[in-house]
């Protein structure tokens, strides 16, 4: 080795130090300004998309309403055409809210997903045809005919909405949590192999794990109260109805409704009926035990799912957690909102503890809740968790009223 050999070859491995060191600092802003920004793409829209969706519910079946008192009444007032043209605005705007996603989410959508979405464009234009149609019915005298022939389309469309919309747009969540999970491993062992570093390996595992830990959350939680979505709630509903039907215990399904809760909205503002929802869910959860589950369903319409709990105490539950909500008030920019809930229950003992037989009894209960006035717990019926009571009928006479003495 030269002289010149010899003080050429360190100064030569300080150069490769050197563009190491800055090539592993530019792969390390690179990692992490992509991760970052798959962060920021993140399926946030699709978790709005639901409240949306029950938005178009809540105007569409107050538009409904009014629609069938004018076909009763075979004319139509200048305040009832106010709140038509209101309502009808309302929806429109959230139907022009569902449209663009179809169309910039369409090109990454799976076979069976575009499917979906197309046949919900198809409906999204048909609800739209079916208001212009209602406005025509309206023009001049009202034809109470053709009124009443749109008022089941109309609400067909929302059904449709809520039932099979809602499932796609979960499961297009779940699916994006799938590739964006690829996309970070591939990430992580690019960076891996390029940087060779412990402390850089260290340093994207832990941010993989954190959002991982997001996306899985953000699969499976309402993002407005913090409860399990409605998706969540169906499959631990279903495990714990296994469970009880594989240990002959009960299991008892309460569906919670905050009453007049569009009138909220109308009268504070959304903003205020979000603090609602959240105030509401923050009692459900405080009076569930550890191995219940709380979940929103969607609006303003909320689960308690009580394992290994007979119709007595299930019933004491909803009663104490209907006072609650009753006796709080919510607090929204120097006003005291008061909140009240109707209550259907239903309870199975064993075999007979099937999560969506429940499910449907517990939601036949809460309708006769709120025709019966609001505010009070209403039981499916009593035969099962633990065989009819001295005094309890079937749902007929099986009410629990606020200050009625019944």
């Amino acid at each position: 080795m030269t002289p010149f050999e010899g003080k050429t070859a360190p100064r030569r491995g300080r150069l490769w130090m050197i563009a190491y060191a800055i090539l592993a600092i530019g792969l390390d802003v690179f990692v992490w300004n992509t991760i970052a920004h798959s962060w920021r793409d993140n399926p946030v829209q699709l978790v709005e998309l639901p409240y949306e969706i029950g938005l178009v519910d809540q105007e569409t079946s107050d538009y409904v309403q009014i629609l069938r008192d004018i076909a009763q009444s075979g004319s139509i007032s200048p305040f009832q055409q106010q709140r038509l043209a209101s309502y009808r605005h309302r929806i429109l705007s959230h139907l022009a809210v569902l449209s663009p996603y179809i169309a910039d989410a369409y090109q990454s959508m799976s076979a069976s997903s575009r499917s979906a979405h197309s046949e919900l464009q198809s409906n999204i234009d048909q609800m739209q045809a079916l208001l212009q149609q209602v406005d025509a019915a309206l023009s001049g005298k009202p034809d109470p005919a053709a009124l009443l022939t749109l008022i089941n389309p109309l609400r067909d469309q929302v059904l449709y909405f809520k039932s099979d919309t809602l499932p796609v747009l979960e499961d297009d969540v779940v699916a994006t949590q799938h590739r964006s999970n690829l996309f970070s491993m591939a990430i992580g062992i690019l960076f891996t192999i390029v940087m060779l570093s412990g402390f850089a390996m260290f340093s994207l595992l832990t941010l993989l794990r954190r959002r991982n830990h997001e996306l899985n959350l953000l699969a499976a939680v309402d993002p407005l109260t913090g409860l399990l979505n409605r998706r969540t709630c169906v499959e631990r509903a279903n495990a714990f109805s296994a469970l009880a039907r594989r240990r002959g215990i009960a299991l008892s399904v309460a569906v919670i409704d905050l009453d007049h809760f569009k009138t909220i909205n109308d009268s504070h503002g959304h903003p205020a009926g979000d603090a609602v929802l959240k105030a509401s869910a923050l009692l459900i959860d405080r009076s569930r035990r550890d191995s219940d589950i709380a979940a929103r369903l969607g609006g303003e319409e909320f689960a308690l799912i009580m394992i290994d709990t007979d119709a007595t105490g299930a019933l004491i539950v909803c009663e104490r957690l209907r006072k609650a909500l009753e006796a709080g008030v919510v607090p929204y920019e120097n006003k005291l909102i008061q909140v009240t809930a109707s209550i259907g229950l239903a309870t199975e003992f064993g075999t007979g503890a099937d999560f969506k037989t429940l499910y449907s009894r517990a939601d036949q209960a809460l309708y006769r809740a709120k025709t019966d006035g609001r505010n009070r717990t209403v039981i499916a019926d009593t035969i099962g968790a633990t065989g009819p009571r001295p005094g309890d009928t079937l749902l007929s006479d099986c009410t629990i009223m606020l200050g009625s003495g019944r």
